[in-house]
């Protein structure tokens, strides 16, 4: 039996993806904040967020900490396969305003995730480090509430290291 290769998804797709359920693409303004209301939901938008503008992997987004992400520098360190770090820049102004509200969120006294027990940058409900199969389940969650199938991973990387937004119009 051949190997299939992962769906990748076309940008229309990857956008409803991206966009807080409960906020109209249709609309030219920017983003309601929908994940603002909930910490679960942002934590969720940052999870899409991160995948997407970075294009790590899902064990390498588990693995990342508090100080594994710089906002003012706009970069995040990432430890992949064989413990090699390396330095991936967020240049997306989506991506940077949602993790700055995540961070403040994540770091708040009255949250969801006050006085953990780890410096994990995700978050279970119970306080411990977000494992892969829970990123897995955010991904088919998002990706089921917009209509769509649920791909594998790398397809948001592919996604989204192939949009150019000269060409997109964004």
């Amino acid at each position: 039996m051949p190997l299939l290769l992962p769906r990748v998804i076309a940008l229309p797709e990857l956008r409803r993806i991206l966009e807080p359920v409960g906020s109209p693409f249709t609309e030219k303004k920017k983003r309601k904040r929908a994940w603002q209301h909930d910490a679960i939901a942002l934590r969720d938008q940052a999870v899409l967020e991160m995948l997407t503008a970075t294009g790590i992997r899902v064990s390498e987004l588990c693995s990342l900490n508090i100080e594994s992400i710089d906002l003012e520098s706009k970069t995040v360190r990432v430890f992949g396969k064989g413990s090699k770090e390396r330095v991936v820049i967020l240049r997306s102004k989506q991506t940077i305003a949602v993790m700055e509200e995540y961070m403040i969120a994540r770091k708040g006294p009255e949250t969801l995730w006050s006085q953990p027990s780890t410096d994990a940058l995700f978050l279970s409900r119970s306080k411990h480090r977000l494992t892969d199969q829970a990123v897995r389940k955010i991904i088919r969650k998002r990706t089921s509430e917009v209509g769509g199938g649920a791909p594998h991973y790398s397809a948001y990387v592919s996604s989204y290291l192939s949009y150019d937004p000269a060409r997109a119009g964004g």
